[in-house]
């Protein structure tokens, strides 16, 4: 068994938490250290602080420099609030490489500096690898427009709104089946998803130059392939962006991406995420109304995130703003819900997360739709 590589991850937030938090599905890494600039004021704090959720264990550094003593590799993500390239990626892209360690990153970065990066690594004996470069299943141009059924069970995990734990969910879902035993084939919603042996949603699908009904046909076709070369026994699909408008300010592109995949593709179970509010069950209902006749199918359950909608700071900035809860507060409020006919979890709380993996299993089962369930 080859070992582990020691990754350092920077910089670290909320966007790349879910790796810490399933490490053991990072396949050819060992996360040895995270960072941040100094001025996010994360420094020194666990890494949890990032996502209100339970403590990891892991304490988040300013010292870029100190952390890659104790790593063979960095990770360059992407994060929610954009950083000044010149000024806090680009002279640590070239430190990582001076330092003699392995490169990896999904930002966009431009072929200038693809290709200055690749030459100086190359010089240096170490490698570089752009994840949003990867061309492992793209999807082909074609003219065919049949939509081919597929065979084995799909699970969607779909959010109301960006900022709603959607790939925790998908990373939860991925431990249980890969626990029970079960062959996953998997499209997550980050573009880091091949850190961990499955496909990041494909880029083709954002582009302006394809027809709307061309992208429900394309991705159609892309989960087909996957089902015929992968065999896997059941495909998680995470659905980029929201589902519905918020109001006329925020509108999540007003689902339209939502809709397509729903066209393309028909799940036989959803879990659907939503940001957190004070929601009378009620809401729940009519929400399951919405998706149904909106796009499809009706959700299997619903996660409570713990994120709260900033109304004010997002209706003075027009940007949505969120607060983060604590998620015990998540779990008051789901007791508060348990007469729903349709189940709400909270994906970070593990007994909750356990459950939730449990009760998507159960309905495959009852659905009949995998032989060995």
């Amino acid at each position: 068994m080859n070992k582990k590589e020691k990754m350092l991850i920077y910089p670290f937030d909320l966007e790349t938490t879910p790796l810490l938090r399933h490490k053991n599905l990072v396949t050819h890494y060992d996360i040895a250290a995270v960072a941040a600039p100094n001025g996010w004021g994360t420094n020194g704090k666990d890494a949890c602080c990032t996502d209100g959720g339970p403590e990891i264990g892991m304490k988040i550094t300013s010292n870029f420099e100190k952390a890659l003593e104790a790593c063979d590799t960095v990770f360059f993500a992407q994060t929610e609030v954009p950083l000044d390239f010149n000024r806090s990626i680009y002279p640590r892209l070239l430190k990582t490489i001076e330092a003699n360690k392995n490169l990896i990153s999904c930002l966009p970065l431009d072929s200038e500096v693809i290709k200055e990066l690749s030459k100086k690594c190359e010089e240096k004996g170490t490698t570089f690898r752009s994840l949003c470069e990867s061309s492992e299943h793209k999807i082909l141009p074609h003219n065919i427009e049949e939509i081919y059924d597929i065979n084995v069970p799909v699970v969607f995990v779909v959010g109301i709104t960006e900022r709603t734990h959607k790939f925790e969910i998908q990373l939860a879902l991925r431990e249980k089946f890969l626990k029970e035993g079960y062959k996953v084939g998997q499209i997550g919603t980050k573009n880091y998803c091949e850190l961990m042996d499955f496909y990041s949603f494909p880029h083709q699908l954002f582009d302006s130059n394809l027809t709307e009904s061309q992208k429900i046909v394309h991705f159609n076709h892309y989960i087909k392939r996957i089902e015929v070369k992968d065999k896997p026994d059941v495909i998680i699909i995470g659905v980029p962006g929201g589902t519905m408008p918020i109001n006329k300010v925020f509108t999540c592109k007003f689902g339209v991406l939502a809709y397509e995949i729903s066209q393309a593709v028909v799940p036989d179970v959803a879990v659907v995420s939503t940001s957190f509010e004070d929601y009378k069950p009620e809401y729940f209902e009519v929400l399951s109304q919405s998706i149904r006749y909106k796009l499809g199918f009706a959700p299997t359950c619903f996660n409570l995130s713990n994120t709260l909608l900033d109304w004010q700071s997002s209706k003075l900035e027009k940007v949505m703003n969120y607060f983060t809860l604590d998620s015990a507060g998540v779990d008051k409020k789901i007791k508060s819900l348990s007469g729903l006919k349709t189940p709400v979890f909270n994906v970070l709380n593990k007994q909750s997360s356990d459950a939730l993996g449990n009760y998507i299993l159960g309905q495959l089962a009852d659905y009949g739709e995998v032989n060995s369930f």
